[in-house]
């Protein structure tokens, strides 16, 4: 074992031998603190203690705060309710209100949100607010790791300055501060922030080396970069790519059904095609694309590039490609509801799915809320339903809009069923879905989730993202 010396810190890990630190993470000898503990915060927060450390959130909002205490996760993810009530029980996690207590985590992990600003640019005074009040409690040997999105330089010459003012201590030195982004995918979290790799970015060597021990110990791998500003830049550009890589598929499903072909099998041919060191790589079309991330990333590199004294053309392409997939959407309701004789004012559209994403509660830049006013636009008389947000959970609708609880009672009815979000209820229900619907039905599929064959067969019309309109066979 490594013994620290007489002159080297008792308290934190910057300072220490790297072969030190890295054992006192090994041996789970670091406490750590998260601060934020929305949906990026909890799911950190259980798998770090999950593997061993002693985890201590630290969140305003009193609702999250007993969710934890009481064993219960306060985001919808799957296997993240029975993973904090395991670890809550052990003891290795605990949650409170007040930030006095990073003083004796040594390492804090900074995840609080940065919605869009008004000028398109991060709102950071999350961020701001958390290290001005983060700053007086720091000791030296800490380690500071931001993972809440922002553009690059935020660190170096935002946090920085504010946690060496407050503190009075001197970055690099007394203490360190990198910027890790975080890149887990909403729904398939927890097996991601257990194997993807951690980019690294820190304001020195010394601290890069620290902070890579630190996430090594729990069995992840790590990728270092230059600075903190390359790693701000590493999240935009993932998330970028995803925006434009989507709004590709978009622009080819628009093309490919009045052109009579499916879109999935033409972007599966052209994804065949070795090109550089993979494959081409198009990713599916749908309804629109939501989230805390995808919205607004491509806003916030736009933005950097005005900073710059350029003007970018591709991250607002992409956001106007997909900010018009609900406008499609409601194109789609209205050719179907005419091929079943109804005019859009005298017929209903159920709308299948409010949250972003399958089998979550988030509706953090839902495109529903968007497809539900188009519809209305369109004259339909707008009906809801999501099985996965709680009633008291559920947000405001477009005027004219309404929720409902029970599907197959609405859906026996004879709306025009709408399918935004694919929640496994829907795929479990689609021949069920299809037997209520009154003949001759129709049905708008944004997710692939209704085999168009089926519909038809089932004596219903069917429109698709990206596929032919098929009829009610005879």
């Amino acid at each position: 074992m490594v013994v620290p010396t007489s002159s080297e810190p008792t308290f934190g890990l910057l300072g220490l031998p790297l072969a030190a630190a890295a054992e006192r993470c090994a041996l789970r000898k670091v406490k750590v603190a998260v601060v934020g503990f929305g949906y990026v915060g909890s799911c950190i927060g259980a798998v770090l203690a999950h593997k061993g450390f002693l985890v201590h959130g630290i969140e305003v909002d009193p609702r999250i705060v007993a969710a934890v205490r009481a064993g219960r996760a306060p985001v919808e993810e799957p296997g993240l309710s029975e993973l904090i009530a395991d670890v809550v029980l052990e003891e290795r996690l605990t949650i409170g209100s007040d930030l006095s207590a990073v003083s004796g985590c040594e390492v804090v992990l900074v995840t609080v949100g940065t919605p869009l600003g008004p000028d398109h640019g991060p709102d950071l005074g999350a961020v701001i607010a958390v290290a001005k009040a983060l700053a007086p409690h720091l000791r030296k040997g800490h380690l500071v790791i931001l993972k809440s999105t922002v553009v690059p330089k935020t660190t170096t010459e935002v946090v920085v300055p504010l946690l060496q003012h407050g503190s009075g201590l001197r970055q690099g030195v007394d203490f360190g501060v990198a910027f890790c982004p975080e890149r887990f995918e909403e729904g398939n979290a927890l097996r991601q922030l257990r194997n993807l790799p951690v980019v690294v970015g820190a304001t020195s060597p010394q601290v890069g080396a620290t902070v890579a021990a630190f996430w090594e110990s729990a069995g992840l791998t790590t990728m270092r970069v230059a600075s903190p500003t390359a790693a701000e830049l590493v999240k935009l550009a993932d998330n970028l790519w995803i925006d434009l890589n989507i709004a590709l598929a978009n622009e080819l499903a628009l093309l490919a059904a009045p052109l009579g072909v499916d879109a999935l099998e033409v972007i599966a041919a052209a994804n065949t095609l070795p090109k550089g060191q993979h494959a081409v790589n198009i990713m599916t079309p749908g309804a629109g694309v939501g989230g805390s991330c995808l919205t607004k990333d491509p806003y916030f590199v736009h933005q950097l590039g005005r900073t710059l004294g350029m003007e970018l053309r591709l991250p607002l392409a992409g956001r106007a490609a997909n900010e018009a997939m609900p406008a499609v959407m409601a194109t789609l309701a209205a050719e179907v509801a005419q091929a079943i004789g109804k005019a859009p004012g005298s017929c209903a559209a159920l709308l299948l799915g409010i949250s972003f994403k399958p089998d979550t509660d988030d509706i953090r830049g839902t495109t529903a809320l968007p497809l539900a006013e188009a519809l209305g636009a369109r004259g339909f008389a707008v009906l809801c339903h999501d099985p996965c947000i709680r009633s008291g959970r559920r947000p405001a609708l477009p005027t004219g809009a309404a929720w409902v609880d029970d599907l197959l009672e609405s859906v026996r009815g004879g709306p025009v069923l709408v399918l935004h979000t694919a929640h496994g209820v829907y795929r479990s229900q689609v021949a069920a879905l299809l037997t209520a619907l009154p003949r001759p039905g129709g049905v708008v599929d944004g997710r692939f989730v209704f085999d168009p064959q089926a519909v038809a067969s089932a004596g219903h019309h069917f429109r698709g993202i990206g596929r032919p309109p098929l009829v009610p066979r005879p």
